[in-house]
């Protein structure tokens, strides 16, 4: 079975998850959105305060584990369309 998650990536410990070994996880894609290539922009968006640090760092703990798929999903709007080539 292949398994999927799809994430805003804010997940508290994210790195704790499965006893700090997120790779005996079978999991074979990770989803996480990035609303913004900024903090202010980000948490604006996603209404929760330290989101975007939690995201990022999420992201970069799902690469350092070598999920076999990290994608990041940006979803252009009014406020953060120009923003589209910047981030974590």
């Amino acid at each position: 079975m292949k398994v999927a998650i799809y994430t805003t990536g804010n997940v508290p410990d994210f790195g704790s998850l499965d006893g700090g070994n997120l790779r005996t996880l079978v999991l074979r894609r990770l989803f996480s959105n990035l609303f913004s290539g900024t903090a202010k922009g980000h948490e604006a968006i996603a209404q929760c305060r330290g989101s975007f640090t939690t995201t990022c760092d999420s992201i970069t703990i799902a690469v350092s584990q070598n999920f076999r798929e990290v994608e990041l999903h940006f979803v252009p709007l009014a406020s953060n369309y120009r923003e589209i080539e910047t981030g974590c």
